[in-house]
């Protein structure tokens, strides 16, 4: 464990098993990029989170991905949005920044999609993403503790069985044909429904 200032750094095994996991199985280089575009969005909401002067208690990795503790919760209304989409605008930024000044080299890219992937599927509802702490921070300013609890319960399962179904109709029209992030991402979403 390591501290700076007042925050604390933790690295849990399951963040080097996962890590260890994806760069073994994938030799197309992808794992890395999503790994680098991964830091690179919860970069984004460090920098909103210090911009919006938020304390942060401790950040860990895990394998589930990186969490940030911090007072997010006591801030206003639109610090807490800025926040908690600052991830994924910024993975959105770098994938205009790569799409528009650099489309003619291919790594660059490759590494601007696979930040628009991470940042579609951060705005997935479900679970602890970020799309999930959006709605809550969105329907929490205008709905009960408990009505926003069971809006982001709906939300969460449907989004979950609606991408689960189509990746299961995917597999039988292409034949059983399926990529192994395929199968990561259903058991994901199966996750995300138990840790929130």
């Amino acid at each position: 464990m390591l501290s700076i200032g007042k925050t604390e750094i933790k690295f849990d095994f399951t963040f080097f098993a996962v890590v260890g996991l994806l760069v073994f199985i994938d030799t197309s280089g992808t794992s890395t990029l999503s790994l680098i575009a991964s830091l690179t969005h919860e970069t984004g909401h460090l920098i909103a989170m210090l911009l919006c002067k938020s304390k942060l208690s401790c950040i860990t990795f895990y394998g589930g991905g990186i969490n940030i503790a911090s007072d997010i919760a006591t801030l206003p209304f639109w610090r807490r949005l800025f926040i908690m989409s600052s991830g994924c605008l910024v993975n959105f930024l770098i994938f205009i920044i790569g799409t528009q000044f650099f489309s003619d080299n291919q790594k660059i890219m490759i590494f601007a999609v696979v930040n628009l992937v991470i940042c579609i599927f951060n705005l997935i509802p479900v679970g602890y993403f970020d799309g999930a702490g959006i709605i809550d921070i969105f329907f929490s300013r205008f709905c009960d503790f408990k009505i926003v609890e069971i809006l982001k319960r709906i939300i969460s399962v449907a989004f979950s069985v609606a991408i689960i179904v189509s990746t299961l109709i995917y597999c039988f029209v292409y034949n059983g044909k399926v990529s192994i992030s395929f199968l990561f991402v259903v058991f994901y979403l199966i996750l995300a429904q138990f840790v929130a």
